[in-house]
């Protein structure tokens, strides 16, 4: 048996294996935060899904302690005995489906980070989103309301049945803020020992929670604050030595992520960053404390958890995107099937919902949050229908798969002589081999299901005569589009997926047309082959505005970092053989780019061929998804290919 899969003890609490549930903010709640409609449900999916461990989403203290207000749903609260009840529900329902997993609440005030005037341990350094935020430098007494409010919110944890509570001490929150120089520098007792607030917040939910609870604490173990210019952060080096000072004080494991609101490119890191990107740290921390250490972060598949474990990088693996991409991890694994995981992207699809205040979403599970609704329910024999799904991307991939698992004849045809589609191409780019794992995984659902698939098949009006589908589902894609430009179809203009694809070569001296995600990704492509020039020019005043903060920030930092030179505000006067005319359109200035190449990633329409020539060929209906209706996403893709497959 896998180590994963061996029980450890967490303080008063026997795990029944290693692999937990990492707290994910859903904004599934309610907007007077309580738990909202799929909330239950959400959480019972993950028990089903066979972790030990569960620790339910952050609960905030009181109403200073919040963040943000979600645009639609809401965060939870537990500042008053109201929610004892309704997180009592959710205690129980998980219980009714999984009687061995231990729940855990993570209970917070975020300090400086959210709305009207922040709550912090000294009037200093804003955020960085927001440098003018009004700071309010607490009190004595403020700081005895506060740690009054967390033991309140302990005490509830536990009238409502839960195993543990979790104290939030990581991603710059107030328990960090107190704990680092950077955001303390108060002249009191609080500001002469930075871990007394948590010390003494240790001390006092031991208090009332007892020893019949576990509690742990959440910690960053790096705030990261070097990689946006600030220098008084504390560092691994700093929490090795206060962590034992943390778990003497009460602690039964601690949960070591990273980084904080200011530096989040880390704590969610995207691709670009390597799988464990914090476990370095988890076994440092391990190395100077004696209770259990949880670790998280870009722990994707089941390989590499059972490593991180059997290689003593931590005791117990935290998985939060993993299981928004696949509630049966845990299950999967232990029954030795980790090829059929939907492995997490690091897309970070889901993180962009926290910045746009709505309910969480995942590109590559489109049942999130709709467990109960996208159960796939076979359909009876007689409505069963012959269905021609065009194109092997992940739209027609996930649509076929859902098609042959509810009964009906499935027959998927693709152009190409392999699957993925447009994911060929987008899995090249340094920080995105990820996808690769989705197309694997996709192509071995269909497998599975027993989808007839047919490549390198052009589809006709002969082909769709011959199969004489009752319905079709077009998943064919987009094809690229080119500006109308002088000189755009000269022999040195290749486009990004021909680059991407190694069908076009490319000089030394590069000018990429168009700055939206496939343009940056190419330059950061040719980058890596060192090219001695790359100029990426767009029409808009700033790049990858269509992409997740996050993932932004790390790609165009890496850009600028390989000497990529970003160049906004462009028109495009003409193309030569020896490079691009363009204007600055703020300036009016003209001016010359030199290149040997000039990369075309500008976009691109529909592949209206295969939607004219289907016209009128089927019994039934006609149905077009992903890209083949409208260019967009992955996610895009994925969710109407999942919707199509449960609605025919």
């Amino acid at each position: 048996m896998s180590k994963v899969f061996t029980p450890i003890q967490l303080g008063p609490l026997t795990l029944v294996n290693r692999l937990a549930y990492a707290p994910m903010d859903t904004h599934f709640g309610t907007a007077d935060g309580y738990l909202g409609p799929g909330q239950i449900e959400y959480y019972q999916e993950r028990a089903k899904g066979g972790v030990g461990f569960i620790t339910v989403e952050v609960n905030f203290i009181n109403d200073r302690a919040k963040v943000w207000q979600a645009h639609e749903g809401g965060v939870l609260d537990i500042g008053d005995d109201s929610h004892i009840e309704d997180l009592a529900r959710l205690r129980d329902a998980i219980a009714a489906v999984n009687q061995d997993v231990k729940v855990a609440v993570q209970i917070s005030h975020v300090g400086k980070y959210g709305a009207g005037i922040r709550q912090v341990p000294s009037a200093i350094n804003p955020p960085l989103y927001d440098p003018g935020m009004l700071l309010e430098e607490m009190s004595i007494a403020d700081i005895e309301a506060v740690m009054d409010d967390y033991v309140k919110a302990a005490e509830r944890v536990k009238k409502a049945g839960f195993d543990a509570v979790t104290l939030h001490g990581a991603h710059g929150l107030l328990i960090q803020q107190f704990m680092s120089p950077y955001t303390n520098q108060r002249t009191d007792a609080y500001g002469q020992d930075r871990l007394l607030f948590p010390k003494q917040l240790i001390e006092r939910t031991r208090q009332v929670i007892s020893k019949d609870m576990a509690l742990i604490m959440r910690i960053s173990a790096d705030e990261f604050l070097e990689e946006v210019g600030i220098t008084d952060g504390y560092t691994i080096e700093d929490m090795k030595k206060m962590a034992p000072e943390l778990v003497a004080t009460g602690l039964d494991a601690i949960d070591v992520s990273a980084a904080t609101v200011d530096t989040f490119f880390w704590t969610t890191s995207p691709g670009y960053f390597k799988k464990g990107a914090f476990m370095h740290m988890a076994k440092a921390i391990k190395a100077v404390v004696d209770v259990p250490v949880m670790g998280v972060g870009r722990i994707n598949t089941g390989p590499f958890a059972e490593k991180m474990i059997n290689e003593k990088f931590c005791d117990i693996i935290c998985l939060g995107r993993a299981l928004l991409a696949d509630p049966y991890f845990a299950g999967k694994l232990e029954q030795g099937r980790p090829q059929d995981i939907r492995c997490c992207i690091a897309c970070n699809t889901c993180i962009a919902t926290a910045f746009q205040k709505i309910k969480v979403y995942c590109a590559v599970n489109p049942a999130l949050g709709r467990e109960g609704e996208y159960t796939l329910r076979p359909k009876v024999q007689s409505r069963r229908k012959k269905v021609m799904v065009v194109g092997g991307g992940p739209g027609g991939m996930e649509a076929a798969t859902a098609l042959c698992l509810r009964g009906h004849e499935v027959h998927l045809f693709e152009q190409q002589d392999e699957l993925g589609g447009q994911l060929r191409s987008a899995c090249i780019p340094p920080g995105k081999k990820e996808l690769r794992l989705l197309i694997g995984y996709q192509s071995r659902q269909m497998e599975k299901a027993g989808v007839d698939v047919h490549l390198k098949t052009e589809v006709d009006a002969n082909l769709i005569a011959s199969v004489a589908p009752d319905v079709m589902v077009l998943a064919a894609g987009s094809v690229p589009w080119r500006p109308a430009i002088e000189g755009i179809h000269g022999p040195n203009v290749v486009t990004a997926e021909d680059v991407l694809l190694g069908k076009a070569t490319v000089g030394d001296r590069v000018a990429v047309i168009g700055g939206e995600l496939v343009g940056c990704e190419v330059a950061h492509y040719l980058a890596e082959q060192k090219k001695a020039a790359i100029y990426v020019m767009r029409r808009h005043e700033q790049m990858a505005t269509k992409i997740e903060p996050l993932t932004r920030f790390v790609l165009l930092r890496s850009l600028q970092a390989q000497g990529v030179q970003l160049m906004p505000c462009v028109a495009y006067d003409k193309i030569t053989e020896n490079g691009v005319h363009i204007t600055d359109t703020k300036t009016c200035k003209e001016a010359f780019v030199e290149a040997d190449t000039i990369v075309v990633a500008t976009g691109s329409v529909p592949n209206a061929k295969i939607i004219e020539m289907a016209q009128g060929k089927t019994k039934e209906q006609l149905y077009i998804i992903g890209d083949n209706l409208e260019p967009r996403t992955i996610k895009a893709a994925i969710h109407e290919g999942a919707h199509v497959g449960r609605q025919i």
